[in-house]
């Protein structure tokens, strides 16, 4: 008895050290399995990122070669608009000389009427060698029977 005393003596204290170590491990495994799991929640959000990333670098390529077109196009509009800059002066010129026509027009009128009734009574076949056109201020107003009529300055 004295024996198995002194042998409980020393099996006592290692097996507190064993229950405490099993404990400890029951803790370090609980933390294990808690650290995996918050390990495998913060890979699928990583994952989640990744593609995230992914599809916002996708989408930033998209806009640089949207914006590169719109800077394409905007340097062609404004080449367009200096190339019409020049036109609006013409323009303008031509709109000027066609409302000064547009004064004469009556006249005009009034003497290709005059000598379309005048030579009414000239066969056409016999009309047709004499005729010439007239430039009158550069713009073609009338036609008349005889060739020196053009040296008129109206």
């Amino acid at each position: 008895m004295v024996n198995y005393y002194n042998v409980a003596k020393g099996v006592e204290p290692k097996r507190k050290k064993v229950a405490e170590a099993e404990k400890n491990l029951r803790l370090a495994q609980k933390d294990l399995t808690d650290t995996k799991e918050k390990l495998a929640q913060l890979n699928a959000e990583l994952a989640s990122l990744r593609n995230q990333f992914a599809d916002k670098t996708a989408e930033q390529q998209e806009l640089k070669a949207k914006a590169e077109l719109m800077e394409r196009r905007l340097v062609a509009a404004e080449r367009l608009i200096a190339g019409l800059s020049s036109e609006k002066e013409r323009w303008a010129k031509e709109i000027q000389a066609l409302d000064a026509a547009k004064q004469q027009l009556v006249g005009d009128c009034l003497l290709c009427s005059s000598f379309l009734s005048y030579t009414g009574v000239i066969w056409h076949v016999a009309l047709t060698p004499m005729l010439c056109c007239v430039q009158r201020r550069g713009s073609l107003i009338c036609v008349s029977l005889c060739p020196g009529i053009s040296s008129w300055q109206a």
